[in-house]
């Protein structure tokens, strides 16, 4: 956090974040409450698509780039466009306009799909492979606080501002120094110079994901990597409907619900960088899995039990049994998703050739918003049937404990792919007639 080499990309992508979740917000509370009724829900809905669809679309384009040019150049030059991005969504408060924000929303997901496969693609460049668990850990938990404060700060801001000069003046201020974080990251100079850019963006990811899967590890990494952002999502969409409808809580409540959830994330993620010193600690994986599965079925239970309340503050609930019991699931499901992301998210960066880092993380983007945008269309298909939010964190309890068992068989007991986990029996084929009792590279 001190040195050149990691804080500003930190600043950066932390700063990034923040104006994201902050303008999305903003966005649906202008929605919800200026225009209100059934189609503003609708827009409050879409704002969410908005920012996330750049995703299919740009990754591969932007992996491309970020393998053929120098990453911290391509840095600087993404989030100088994103103060253009910015003064437009100020534009669009000043004059209370929801489409001036939802094209500058897409404008900042445009650019977070670029700058996606930079973040990750040039860690290993400015880190030790021992730093590289430590690095993502730091960057996961700093992007989920902005993701966090983003959406109070909105809140905070639509509540006292009008009108809305500083949301105006929060959100170009971010932008600015987020521009300014990028300007200091250090040269990462190109990868693969001669590589040819493919100009179809839809070819270009369907080619690279085939890519992809010719190596089994980097794959069965990507989607791993992916099952996290999918069981992050759905606990967070669930979270809003567990404080109103279940808990009958107050706004707070919500917000101290992903606090928790967001310091969950980051003790994970610090735990899952402190026990892997020398590489990446596959063992954790597993482990977080398990723990986010018994604590979504342990929430589950402590959901049933449940007296709803009337409008009940965040202070009450904490200090209530069942509330207490509640933010303990909640953190554990947090805690668990740390272990289990950071050291797979490293492991692929260290297995993935230098050439083709950025294109692998592109590749993860992709898979990531896809498991992302299908697990919020089944979540919302079981909701308008009528099953109880407590059903569906069972359902997603024991999904999490089936990707725990699926990434032990796959890795192997001792935390590395079990195929090339060292041995000393060895069976000889004619397909590999030599042994080897060396331990895999990462």
């Amino acid at each position: 956090m001190t040195s050149r080499r990691f804080a500003p990309l930190f600043l950066s992508q932390f700063f990034s974040a923040l104006n994201d979740s902050f303008l999305k917000q903003s966005l649906v509370l202008l929605c919800l409450f200026k225009i209100g009724g059934a189609e503003g829900a609708i827009l409050g809905t879409i704002a969410g698509a908005v920012l996330i669809a750049p995703f299919f679309i740009l990754s591969a384009f932007a992996g491309d780039l970020a393998d053929k040019y120098d990453k911290a150049t391509l840095a600087r030059r993404y989030k100088f466009a994103k103060i253009f991005a910015a003064a437009l969504a100020a534009g669009g408060f000043a004059l209370q306009s929801a489409l001036m924000l939802m094209i500058a929303l897409g404008l900042y997901g445009s650019i977070a799909a670029l700058f996606g496969p930079i973040k990750y693609g040039i860690l290993p460049d400015q880190l030790k492979t021992e730093e590289l668990a430590g690095g993502n850990a730091l960057i996961e938990s700093g992007t989920f606080l902005a993701l966090l404060a983003g959406p109070v700060a909105a809140g905070w801001a639509a509540a006292r501002d009008q009108p809305p000069t500083l949301a105006m003046a929060v959100i170009m201020a971010i932008a600015i120094a987020c521009w300014l974080s990028a300007r200091a990251i250090l040269p990462a100079p190109s990868s693969a110079p001669n590589l040819v850019v493919a100009r179809n963006p839809w070819t270009s990811t369907f080619a690279l994901i085939r890519e992809t899967k010719t190596d089994k590890r980097i794959w069965d990494g990507t989607l791993i990597v992916s099952w996290f952002w999918l069981a992050g999502a759905v606990t967070l969409s669930l979270l809003p409907p567990v404080v109103t409808q279940v808990i009958g809580g107050a706004e707070n409540v919500n917000t101290l619900c992903m606090l928790v959830f967001a310091i969950g994330v980051a003790i994970g993620s610090l735990l899952a960088a402190r026990f892997s010193h020398v590489r990446p600690n596959l063992a954790l994986v597993p482990l977080g899995g398990s723990v986010m599965g018994i604590c979504s079925l342990a929430l589950a239970g402590s959901l049933l039990g449940v007296v709803k309340g009337q409008d009940v503050q965040w202070l009450a609930f904490a200090m209530s049994a069942k509330g207490l019991f509640v933010l303990l699931e909640f953190a554990g499901i947090a805690i668990g998703g740390g272990l289990f992301v950071v050291p797979s998210f490293a492991a692929v960066q260290s297995w993935a050739a230098p050439e083709k880092r950025a294109r692998v993380i592109a590749v993860i983007n992709v898979l990531s918003a896809a498991f992302i945008v299908g697990s919020s269309v089944i979540v919302a298909v079981f909701q308008s049937v009528g099953v109880s939010n407590s059903l569906l964190f069972l359902l997603l309890g024991v999904a999490n404990l089936v990707a725990a068992a699926l990434v032990r068989r796959t890795w192997g007991r001792e935390g590395m792919p079990a195929s090339r986990r060292p041995s000393s029996h060895c069976r000889r084929s004619a397909a590999s007639p030599r042994c080897s009792t060396s331990p895999p590279d990462l």
